[in-house]
């Protein structure tokens, strides 16, 4: 039993990851495991690829997977309010109304969008602006406006959803 009720639960290759009241867990299918960093109790967000944690407590910290224990490799200053990691095990962020990715061992790269930046959610890459969302295919965006609330989710086939007028409505590009 987990000593906090879970507010979220990821499933990942390697187990499920489950997240409450700011206690990061991971379960590899025999073994529930705590997350946790010293000095820092509290975790306000996460997102997991393969090899790499990424956590906001609230500013970023990049924790290697492989390690035993395991190992932060990197801390920065900056609070990201949205984070999601590609198919590719790109991490994709957003700070400050701008939208950042880091592919794997290269530096990270601010992305030149025209507007500013609410969220973005993955792994299929959505990102939602303060008048249009965009999709990110073939290395390019695609915009697309819509009416609606806000995304609420992305789905296991790359389509987004989103409430409309107190309705749940799925958007998809290549599907009807």
């Amino acid at each position: 039993e987990l000593p906090v009720p879970i507010q979220r639960l990821v499933t990942a290759k390697d187990g499920v990851w489950l997240w409450g009241l700011g206690q990061l867990f991971r379960w590899d299918g025999s073994v529930v495991s705590r997350i946790e960093l010293e000095q820092h109790p509290y975790i306000y967000d996460f997102v997991a690829s393969e090899h790499r944690l990424y956590l906001s407590l609230p500013w970023l910290a990049v924790v290697d997977l492989t390690a035993e224990p395991l190992t932060t490799m990197h801390m920065d200053e900056r609070t990201p309010t949205s984070m999601a990691v590609d198919e590719g095990s790109s991490f994709w962020f957003v700070v400050d109304g701008e939208l950042v990715v880091q592919r794997l061992d290269e530096p990270e790269r601010l992305i030149d969008m025209p507007e500013p930046i609410l969220s973005v959610t993955g792994p299929t890459i959505w990102v939602e602006g303060e008048g249009s969302v965009y999709r990110y295919y073939g290395s390019s965006f695609s915009r697309h406006t819509v009416s609606g609330e806000r995304v609420v989710v992305v789905d296991d086939y790359g389509r987004f959803l989103q409430i409309e007028d107190g309705q749940l409505i799925r958007r998809s590009i290549d599907r009807p």
